[in-house]
C-alpha cells in the first residue's frame, strides 16, 4: 500500500501522483526534498554493509584512514 501525503501545494496532483507511484511497494518512500529512494539502504557488494542512502559508500568503519602522530 503506498502512502501520498498532500499538502495544498499538491492536493490537485493526486491522480497524477497516483499513478506514478501506485505501483510501487512500502519499501520506497518519496522523501520531502523530492527523493524517490528506498526505505532500508542496499547493501554493498564489496564489504557487505548498509550504504548511505544516494548508493555511495565511500568509507566503513573498518579502516576509514590513517593517523601519523609526530614529525
Amino acid at each position: 500500500m503506498v502512502t501520498i501525503n498532500l499538502t495544498l501545494n499538491n492536493f490537485s496532483e493526486l491522480p497524477s501522483l497516483l499513478d506514478v507511484f501506485g505501483c510501487f511497494g512500502n519499501d520506497y518512500e518519496y522523501t520531502t526534498r523530492g527523493l524517490l529512494r528506498r526505505k532500508i539502504p542496499p547493501v554493498c557488494f564489496i564489504c557487505s554493509t548498509l550504504m548511505v542512502h544516494n548508493g555511495y559508500n565511500p568509507h566503513t568503519k573498518e579502516g576509514p584512514g590513517e593517523i601519523n602522530i609526530g614529525r
